[in-house]
């Protein structure tokens, strides 16, 4: 829009905003033209578009610095700083008051499977996942926690149910902060039935604490001899994934969990070992 006076209003592009700025656009009065404090025909200067639009802009830029504030909070409290991950049980010399931690439990072995001449094949389960428990919580800098990780559970001989995974937690001295149960080891239907598969952990709620139980591994399928297998016990994932899966021969490298809190994978179609789970993490 052309500026009735000559020329039009233009954007500065090599002006950087600074806050403190103070802005100034000359307005001629209609009765006091460009006089001192001229009172804009009486209605003052805060009723002047001009000024209005400066007040507007005020506002927005004082929204824009809270925003911009509330922003940073959140961001530092969804970044991972000063973090550590620990895979074996150890300690922690805490350097700040308040900590983020995530705490997962052991996954659970998967069973073996067993051929009973006359009788039926018989796969082995697969093992549940373990639990994964996430909190902020406080302490006394300087304190040091304690990281308990719960071992995975080891896996079944053929026909031998899987073992349980253990419990992860952090704890300082009496007070434990977050605990996750392991999961259950796979089993074998000894009676020619399916096998059922291990439960996953299950943790405990608590006020203010985010709880995610371990999934339960697969079932296992008896099968009478020469049959076809439609199913076998393929361990839970964990938070991570990595479940094991399940293996017609004794694979473990396939068999075993491959992230933190994973079911072992059983076996099927022979006398074969399950797979062992993962161990659990604290993050």
């Amino acid at each position: 829009m052309a500026n009735p006076h000559g020329g039009y209003l233009t954007e500065n592009l090599g002006y950087t905003w600074a806050d403190g700025d103070i802005y100034r656009i000359d307005q001629a009065d209609a009765a006091e033209a460009f006089a001192a404090h001229a009172s804009f025909g009486g209605l003052g200067v805060e009723n002047e578009p001009h000024q209005i639009l400066l007040n507007k802009i005020k506002l927005a830029r004082l929204a824009q610095i809270a925003d911009e504030a509330n922003i940073a909070v959140l961001q530092a409290r969804n970044t991972w700083v000063n973090f550590a991950v620990f895979n074996n049980s150890g300690s922690l010399i805490m350097p700040k008051t308040f900590f983020r931690v995530i705490v997962v439990g052991g996954g659970g072995g998967g069973c073996g499977s067993l051929y009973v001449q006359g009788k039926n094949f018989v796969s082995g389960a697969g093992g549940g996942a373990g639990a994964r428990i996430e909190g902020i919580f406080s302490v006394i800098p300087g304190f040091t926690l304690t990281i308990t990780i719960g071992p995975g559970g080891v896996g079944g001989s053929a026909g031998g149910f899987g073992g349980a995974g253990g419990l992860s937690n952090i704890a300082y001295a009496s007070t434990i902060f977050a605990s996750a149960p392991g999961g259950s080891g796979g089993l074998w239907g000894n009676s020619g039935g399916d096998s059922p598969g291990g439960l996953g952990g299950q943790a405990i709620l608590a006020p203010g604490v985010l709880v995610t139980n371990g999934g339960n591994g697969s079932d296992g399928q008896g099968s009478s001899p020469g049959a076809v297998f439609f199913f076998a016990g393929n361990g839970a994932p964990g938070p991570w994934g990595g479940g094991g899966r399940a293996s017609m021969t004794a694979n473990l490298s396939l068999q075993n969990g491959a992230a933190p809190g994973a079911g072992g994978g059983g076996s099927y179609g022979g006398s074969n070992p399950g797979g062992s789970g993962a161990p659990g993490v604290v993050v």
